[in-house]
């Protein structure tokens, strides 16, 4: 026990002295700073709440169950990295305003972190009493909250990396007039996105070309839910890659280093614009 104590002292110390150099100017109070991610997680449950759970019927004994990308799964896998993704933007997300409040980004990240996975825990017990607790979902939250913290903390990792969401509502959950559209997962893809200008940035001329072209790897599960309405279309999972516009690059390249075109960047780096990636190569089952 002592010696995992000792550790976490030296990861405390050591670990943030990297990512304090990017520490940005207070925008806002730190009190003001815990209103917003308050106000912001109140928002978010509350619409879980009615999204996932009110007047949902529930079960006597709850469901436990282990499921991963295997082509019968209830979404193809599109939900491990559904939750994989909601997990790392909302850790990232949170991090940044409280750093923006004048907290330091080290604790802030594990703050955010473990804010996201109480939430999601709390969520995925409540769940299998409606449908199932799904391990993989618990392995898939984990996941995109230690990524979230390392991308917070490690800038040389944030600028060579995006995990992105790509999403248009589907036909199907349009149909459906439906309040969850994070399960609408016929309409959403997730990018990993490398970007091809990361390791001589500083040096790229402003509109070199690779400052505006991201490699990414793709996947997506498609007619698995919501159900279609044609019974003719076939469930369909397909692993690409292919070039992306890095809108992050257009960003530094117009404007100035401000607040506005910070807030841009981390949308561009969590949010992928439909209908921008060139695929080059795609395999599907």
């Amino acid at each position: 026990m002592k010696r995992w104590a000792a550790l976490g002292v030296v990861l405390a110390l050591a670990a943030p002295a990297r990512a304090d150099e990017t520490q940005p100017e207070p925008l806002y109070s730190k009190e003001a700073a815990a209103l917003i991610v308050g106000g912001t997680w109140f928002a978010v449950g509350t619409w879980a709440y009615f999204a996932w759970f009110y007047d949902t019927p529930r079960l006597n004994d709850p469901i436990y169950t282990l499921e991963g990308f295997g082509k019968d799964t209830y979404a193809g896998g599109a939900d491990k990295l559904g939750h994989a993704w909601a997990s790392y933007a909302l850790t990232r997300l949170t991090t940044k305003a409280l750093v923006y409040g004048g907290w330091r980004r080290w604790p802030s990240s594990l703050v955010a972190a473990g804010v996201k996975l109480a939430f999601s825990t709390f969520s995925e017990i409540e769940d299998s009493y409606v449908y199932q607790f799904e391990f993989g979902d618990v392995i898939a939250n984990v996941t995109g909250a230690i990524l979230g913290v390392a991308m917070e903390n490690v800038p040389a990792l944030d600028r060579w990396l995006d995990f992105r969401l790509e999403y248009f509502p589907s036909g199907d959950f349009r149909a459906a007039s439906d309040l969850d559209f994070a399960q609408d997962y016929t309409g959403q893809s997730y990018l990993l996105a490398l970007h091809l200008g990361a390791p001589t940035i500083a040096n790229e001329p402003t509109w070199s070309p690779r400052r505006f072209v991201d490699l990414v790897v793709g996947f997506q599960a498609r007619n698995y839910k919501p159900a279609p309405r044609d019974m003719a279309d076939q469930r369909e999972q397909s692993l690409f890659v292919g070039l992306a516009v890095d809108f992050q690059g257009i960003l530094r390249a117009v404007f100035d280093d401000t607040p506005g075109r910070g807030a841009g960047e981390t949308a561009f780096d969590l949010l992928a614009v439909p209908y921008t990636t060139l695929r080059v190569g795609e395999t599907s089952r």
